[in-house]
């Protein structure tokens, strides 16, 4: 059973005001992301961008947003490069439309969506 999620309470410099950053608890699949880690490239940043959502919203299917990718230093091309990559290595399933942000999903190697608890 996966713990709930946690807040962390961080200050903002200067301002006093109190930030509230989400800490997700999830196990990340060890084979999946070892996989991710043998992809040329941004992969394994994206990888961890795609885990850090998912565990976020707590559903394998997701839209990655240019902020997050950001935060992971990939740039857009290479995102897009990276996506392609675990697409054909079949980590993900992937769905892209013209002006929209990819929807893409996490699946094991029976290409079955990832269930999170």
């Amino acid at each position: 059973m996966t713990p709930p999620a946690t807040v962390q309470s961080t200050s903002s410099p200067g301002t006093g005001v109190r930030l509230h950053r989400p800490s997700p608890r999830r196990i990340i699949d060890f084979d999946w992301l070892a996989q991710a880690a043998k992809l040329p490239g941004k992969t394994l940043h994206v990888a961890c961008a795609i885990w850090f959502v998912a565990s976020l919203h707590r559903t394998p299917t997701i839209r990655l947003a240019p902020y997050v990718l950001r935060q992971f230093g990939v740039s857009r091309d290479a995102c897009y490069d990276s996506l392609r990559r675990l697409a054909e290595a079949e980590q993900i399933a992937l769905s892209t439309r013209r002006g929209r942000l990819p929807r893409l999903t996490l699946v094991d190697q029976q290409l079955r969506p990832i269930q999170f608890g």
